[in-house]
């Protein structure tokens, strides 16, 4: 790989192919041309079909000089800005795409969540943790997880019974705990400051350092003045987790902690139940279940009364807890268990009774 880096060198030198140039100034200036990691290689140059002629030249004297085949079938094109004869893959494209084999699959909620959690949530990582995210890219991947929660890939919309900000909110707080795009996007971002006070050294510092100013060229106007505290070496602390130093997650939970009542979350997720199963009781417990009150809500007109008992009762609660014949249900299970029980008023409170959680 020595022999590539020392030809591309010689190839900006001829002009053959251009850099990246950070700093105004040629004292202030900081020149970069490729990047390698391992055997792995990463070219700056324009957006310039010529340059591109000639990296292609330089590619098959570096095959001719060192008796190795680069694979350019494993090369790719990557795009900053608006480049004329480019046609990027978008991130949500490469989400559809995904999301194309699954269509046929008969996935249950529970199914669905743990694709997103595991899939669709990390496709756009390594973009989110180089770049802010415009807001209506960010949209549009939450669309896209949202649609395949509720709908699938099914061309018939269908309800969103649980609104998103409550989906991507903790699982101690009554969410799914799936990634807030933006917040996990600032989380990552954030990383870069860390990283700022660790590697002084490192190249993408200096390159900071060109284009915005060093830590004592600006950025700090009062000089230290004598020592204070400790004769030990200072380094960074992080104020979540003195001990191990930044974590994503540690900063994605602090960004993301809000005050809310208490949820039975181990009730319903800790039990020995398939996910389908928990998934339903979860809706049930935040009252989000397609009942006679929350049709209402969808602008449908619609008699209030029971299916089963034939009598008033148009919420979650009336139809799990206190209908006649959902109560004769209740009253044959607890009775195998030897529980006298006195059904409280919501779905919420049944699970968040001691009695109920140790059974």
């Amino acid at each position: 790989m020595e022999a590539l880096s020392r030809l591309l060198d010689r190839a900006v030198r001829e002009g053959l192919c251009s850099s990246f140039t950070v700093g105004t100034s040629d004292e202030n200036s900081l020149m970069v041309s490729h990047l390698q990691f391992g055997d792995n290689t990463l070219i700056f140059c324009d957006a310039d079909s010529e340059q591109i002629s000639n990296l292609r030249y330089v590619f098959t004297w570096f095959e001719v000089v060192s008796g190795l085949k680069i694979n350019l079938s494993k090369s790719e094109i990557v795009s900053m800005g608006d480049v004329p004869n480019i046609e990027d893959e978008l991130f949500w494209e490469k989400v559809e795409r995904r999301l194309a084999g699954w269509k046929q699959l008969y996935l249950s909620k529970g199914g669905k969540v743990t694709l997103i959690k595991s899939m669709l949530s990390n496709i756009p990582t390594y973009f989110l943790s180089l770049f802010p995210i415009l807001a209506g890219v960010a949209q549009r991947l939450e669309k896209l997880q949202r649609d395949f929660l509720w709908c699938g890939m099914e061309e018939k919309p269908k309800y969103h019974l649980v609104k998103w900000s409550q989906i991507c909110s903790p699982i101690q707080n009554g969410g799914l705990a799936i990634r807030d795009l933006g917040i996990f996007n600032q989380v990552l971002l954030g990383k870069w400051l860390w990283r700022y006070g660790l590697e002084r050294d490192a190249l993408w510092r200096s390159v900071v350092d060109v284009k915005y100013g060093s830590l004592w060229g600006g950025w700090s106007s009062d000089s230290i003045k004598g020592s204070y505290g400790g004769r030990g070496e200072d380094k960074l602390g992080w104020r979540h987790n003195p001990n191990k130093g930044f974590s994503v997650k540690e900063y994605y939970r602090y960004l993301d902690s809000a005050s809310c009542a208490p949820f039975p979350w181990k009730s319903i997720w800790k039990a020995k139940v398939p996910l389908r199963v928990a998934f339903f009781s979860w809706t049930a417990t935040l009252g989000r279940l397609l009942t006679i009150d929350n049709l209402w809500k969808r602008h449908l007109i619609l008699v209030n009364w029971c299916c089963m008992c034939k009598q008033c009762g148009k919420s979650v609660d009336h139809l799990l807890l206190h209908c006649p014949m959902a109560w004769e249900l209740w009253s044959m299970v607890l009775g195998l268990f030897g529980v006298q029980w006195v059904m409280p008023c919501r779905v919420l409170d049944l699970w968040a009774g001691e009695k109920w959680s140790s059974l």
